[in-house]
């Protein structure tokens, strides 16, 4: 059994504290609304906190899981994804929002299939990197293959209408194989390949053309595409440098839609001032730098891309978050790694973070043998003395 105290401290306690942080400020942002809509101050914060002990949970069990076992179950596991992606389209199974069907209905409680999508994502492109890591020269062949299971899980996320998500895979999918070491004329294909899609998708789905053509000037159109990003900023500025107080933001009481989902950041930049903000982010920069510094150290090929993809993964998607509340990208619905509202992000990226726990438990300490890494089979095997 692998214990709390083998795995990366920094990994660790960065994550509790963001997803602890996020169970206060979704309780912050959403009081008000919950008791709108539900007639209960702390609906939210119930499922919040349900949704992170499950997390935490299965962090846990994700830390006991052997990462060699995870790649024998990558195929598995790819095989399982596209069929809960396409189950959302089942009358009976799939559940309407918005005009978007993006969740399986479980209960009282649904999920949604496309975030299991990135972590699914990240590990079969980790275990095809790995397998195919020996015969470097001939892995252009192998490309077609690869850009193939990307595209159909780009797609499928895609149609759900879901086009925060696609973006984020496609990027998850150009870093991870920019890190496997995929020649950059595949990369800039595969980008160039899904530009029609994305064309598509801009231009047939007004409220999209309308965020994009906000984005250049949101206080130009403030009352109506540029409200949410305006309202953003306001309460940014309304915070300064430490911020009006916990529960005290002024954003949140209607102003600021979706403020405990997609913009919580903006509440506690509210809340907790640009020190609030600074710490936030510091804590994704912990992530980020032990992250990858567990992908240098492991010598199994398997396990490197998959911490380095992990890695990415979550600070992919909180960059996009932050830039999107504070106007540097046009508006999408993404939610904030750990932070933001919502049950299946969150368990989705505990989970992540316990897989990439379990393989800094399993690093070899300082001074004693490494892993070797067999040239046709990267898999873990015992040193030889000579």
């Amino acid at each position: 059994m692998v214990w709390m105290q083998r795995c990366n401290p920094f990994i660790l306690m960065a994550s509790l504290l963001l997803t602890g942080f996020g169970v206060v400020s979704v309780y912050s942002a959403s009081a008000i609304v919950a008791m709108d809509r539900h007639q209960d101050p702390y609906f939210y914060l119930r499922r919040q906190m349900i949704f992170a002990a499950l997390g935490v949970l299965a962090m846990v069990v994700a830390m006991q899981i052997d990462y060699r076992h995870l790649q024998r179950w990558a195929p598995l596991s790819l095989v399982l994804t596209l069929i809960l992606l396409c189950s959302v389209f089942v009358p009976l199974l799939g559940k309407e929002a918005g005009g978007a069907r993006r969740w399986l209905q479980i209960g009282r409680f649904s999920f949604q299939p496309a975030e299991l999508g990135k972590l699914t994502l990240v590990l079969y492109l980790a275990h095809r990197l790995a397998a195919q890591q020996p015969r470097r020269g001939r892995f252009s062949r192998h490309y077609l293959f690869l850009a193939g299971i990307i595209g159909a899980l780009f797609l499928c996320t895609l149609v759900q209408p879901d086009l925060g998500t696609a973006v984020l895979l496609l990027g998850i999918a150009v870093i991870v194989l920019f890190i496997g070491g995929v020649p950059l004329r595949h990369l800039v294909g595969l980008l160039v390949a899904t530009l029609p899609f994305l064309f598509m998708s801009l231009v047939h789905v007004g409220f999209r053309w309308r965020r994009l053509l906000a984005f250049w000037d949101p206080w130009a159109v403030r009352l109506d595409a540029g409200f949410q990003i305006v309202q953003s900023l306001l309460a940014f500025g309304n915070g300064g440098v430490v911020g009006v107080g916990p529960g005290a933001s002024k954003q949140k009481l209607f102003f600021l839609p979706e403020a405990h989902t997609d913009f919580v950041f903006a509440v506690i930049g509210e809340e907790f001032g640009f020190i609030g903000c600074i710490a936030v982010l510091g804590c994704f920069g912990v992530l980020l730098w032990h992250g990858m510094a567990v992908a240098g150290r492991s010598q199994n090929l398997f396990a490197r891309y998959l911490a380095a993809a992990i890695t990415s993964m979550v600070l992919l998607q909180a960059v996009m978050n932050v830039a999107v509340v504070v106007g540097f990208l046009p508006t999408k619905g993404l939610p904030l790694p750990f932070v933001s509202y919502g049950g299946s992000s969150l368990v989705v990226t505990l989970v992540s973070v316990g897989i990439l726990l379990g393989i800094s438990a399993r690093l070899p300490a300082p001074g004693r043998p490494s892993e070797a890494i067999h040239p046709q089979h990267p898999e873990m095997m015992r040193p030889t003395t000579t």
